[in-house]
């Protein structure tokens, strides 16, 4: 898939630029493809080899998700505190190798596991054959939480342009995307068909070639300048404003000058500040109080992004339950798994990042004279996101109304046009959000500002589980184990009302935040 060398280009011919994509992207693809497939079949696997009931392999896949999606956000701060995306990406690459390498393991040696069991009671998994599951997973979450934003964040620093670094932030979400379908179809594939020992493996030896090709660019990346722990410098900031710290930071930062007495001795002229450490120091919180001043007024966006996440998770939840009781024949022959029509999202997002980039973006800036900014692609792709739950609650009350005239369950694929409206919200808000919160966060937490979509992915993912728990407790029937018997058509409604919410909040959060900033929003 060929990138636009008009729009990646950069001005340091030696290093940074386009050339340094296909590096960068191995080592996320690498990663990807494995953590995406065990992601998606992780709850089988333990099922089937470890008689682990269906009820706990949920509960580990859950926390197993929440982790992946909390990760990226560690590996965000450690890049900008500790260590550089270079040696995070690095460490993360080797951890997701080692872990595809104890899956691989655990499938080859039956000692790893439990014994085969086919009438219950079946017996458990031992302590320490739990502890290397435990392990292999966790490398997991090491390898996506170290490669998935980071990687996005190195990315963007080779590119000095801001419409290079956009270009570049739509391809990465392509790889990613093709990563993800990759895994979930063609390795989960493998492992269902060709066993569990091959389709580790071939996740193994992806991850090591894409580790060893990340390497190999290494001459060619541009390695930006560490700073100075941010974190320290905020937590001061904070300490300061509050009035903790007041009295400490006024003793601290005050210099003396000092003066010579006759016999040679120092003497400190107390009542006299050293101008210059003075104005360094006047000067160093300032930059402090500016930085926690962005970050603060980028909370109220990034809350209408959690929101957002809430209710894309409850529309996925509600999809699956329609699924159950909807006739799943793609043609006579071929019927599509449950776990697997989220596939029509990853599609749709996948081919409309190139559509926008190549038709839509170029259009509006034929007409308009300007490429469409961060905060209006975002702000259009939650509308079109609201429109997709509209779809969603008219389609669901079709089912419910052909289900008393018909006996025969309608197609599956009624729920796909949704699906497609969601991937091409997401393909709107999502790169949109990395490029603004890329180009608005300080300096200093650019590896913590592509983190917040995985905050944002996290949080929104436990608030839906929250959300569903306190539907079925406080409006009775909409939400029951059988579709049938469930007012999903109200829970897409409710759905669709919190996202014109939002997109109100949204909008005039960026308004305010663009008008304080002196810029157009």
């Amino acid at each position: 898939m060929a990138i636009d060398e008009a729009l990646m280009t950069y001005a340091d011919p030696v290093v940074g630029g386009r050339k340094t994509f296909p590096f960068i992207v191995a080592a996320v693809v690498g990663v990807g493809i494995g953590a995406y497939a065990t992601l998606a079949n992780s709850g089988i696997y333990l099922m089937e080899k470890y008689n682990v009931s269906p009820v706990d392999g949920s509960v580990i896949a859950s926390v197993f998700v929440g982790s992946t999606n909390l990760a990226p956000v560690v590996g965000g701060v450690i890049s900008d505190t500790c260590l550089s995306c270079f040696a995070v990406i690095s460490v993360a690459c080797a951890a997701c190798f080692l872990g595809m390498l104890l899956f691989t393991l655990t499938a080859i040696f039956p000692s790893l596991r439990p014994p085969s069991c086919t009438y219950s009671p079946c017996q458990g998994p031992t302590t320490w054959q739990f502890a290397i599951l435990s392990m292999a997973l966790a490398l997991m979450t090491v390898g996506l939480g170290g490669t998935r934003f980071t990687g996005a964040a190195m990315g963007a620093a080779q590119f000095g342009d801001e419409n290079d670094r956009d270009t570049f932030f739509s391809w990465y979400l392509v790889a990613m995307y093709i990563s993800s379908i990759i895994g979930i179809v063609g390795i989960v594939y493998i492992q269902a068909n060709l066993g569990w020992v091959l389709g580790f493996g071939v996740c193994a030896v992806i991850a090591a070639v894409g580790f060893v090709i990340f390497l190999l660019g290494n001459r060619y990346y541009r390695h930006p300048k560490p700073q100075e722990n941010p974190l320290v410098d905020i937590f001061r900031q904070i300490l300061s404003r509050a009035g903790k710290r007041k009295a400490a930071s006024e003793s601290s930062e005050r210099l003396l000058c000092c003066s010579k007495v006759d016999d040679g001795a120092v003497e400190p002229q107390t009542t006299i500040e050293c101008p210059r450490y003075q104005e360094e120091a006047t000067t160093r919180e300032v930059k402090q109080e500016d930085e926690l001043t962005i970050l603060l007024r980028l909370v109220p966006l990034i809350t209408t992004g959690i929101i957002l996440s809430f209710y894309l998770g409850l529309q996925m939840s509600a999809s699956f339950l329609q699924a159950l009781v909807m006739d799943l024949h793609l043609t006579p022959r071929l019927t599509i798994p449950i776990g697997s029509i989220s596939i029509f999202l990853i599609l749709s997002a996948t081919l409309s990042i190139p559509l926008l980039n190549y038709l839509l973006y170029p259009l509006h800036r034929f007409l308009t004279g300007q490429h469409p900014t961060p905060l209006a692609r975002i702000g259009f792709g939650f509308l079109i996101t609201t429109f997709a739950m509209v779809y969603g609650a008219l389609t669901e009350r079709k089912r419910l109304h052909d289900l008393q005239t018909d006996a025969q369950p309608i197609s599956v694929l009624w729920l796909v046009p949704c699906f497609m409206l969601v991937g091409f919200g997401e393909a709107l808000h999502f790169p949109g959000q990395l490029a603004f919160f890329y180009q608005e966060f300080p300096e200093s937490f650019k590896g913590s500002g592509m983190a917040v979509s995985a905050l944002q992915s996290g949080v929104g993912s436990y608030a839906t589980s929250a959300g569903i728990g306190m539907i079925r407790r406080f409006l009775d029937g909409w939400i029951a184990d059988n579709a049938n018997e469930s007012r999903l058509d109200k829970v897409y409604w409710l759905m669709a009302g919190v996202g014109a919410v939002n997109f109100g909040c949204f909008v005039a959060c960026a308004r305010l935040y663009m008008r304080k900033k002196g810029g157009k929003s």
